[in-house]
């Protein structure tokens, strides 16, 4: 038997999946992610007038600073 083991990455084309509410500050993971896109998540976000209602999405592609 061969076990080996490979470095832990998401998968190409990965999906991050990040919660917003209606009411309230964002979260950790908005202000991190915003952070490492250089404020283009929060760009957006202003952009298309999202503001975390039940059933909204706001789909991002290509963010800047995320592999």
């Amino acid at each position: 038997m061969k076990i080996t083991f490979s470095k832990a990455a998401p998968p190409a084309g990965a999906a991050l999946i990040v919660p917003a509410f209606e009411d309230g500050d964002p979260s950790i993971a908005q202000k991190s992610l915003d952070a490492a896109t250089a404020g283009a998540l929060a760009r957006a976000v202003r952009a298309a007038h999202f503001c975390g209602q039940k059933g909204q999405t706001l789909e991002l592609m290509g963010l800047s600073g995320q592999e």
